[in-house]
């Protein structure tokens, strides 16, 4: 397991984050990255998934949005 330093988990979350619907791309990525220590690549794609199905669960039900950064931030 390798885990991703500083620098290099913002770049792979500025790609996924940027690859997602136009309502998910303002997530707050510096909090991410601060809260993504330890994580693998690996971690840091399923993280966003997750974010991507609760926001797309959220919105199927009719349930109120949240602040875009939460949906990632899920536990």
């Amino acid at each position: 397991m390798t885990l991703v330093p500083l620098e290099a988990r913002a770049e792979i979350l500025s790609t996924l984050l940027a690859s997602l619907p136009e309502e998910l791309r303002g997530a707050d990525a510096p909090r991410l990255v601060a809260a993504t220590e330890g994580f693998t690549g690996a971690d840091l794609k399923a993280m966003v998934e997750d974010g991507k199905a609760i926001f797309a669960y959220d919105r199927a039900n009719n349930v109120e949005a949240q602040a875009t950064t939460e949906y990632f931030c899920e536990p």
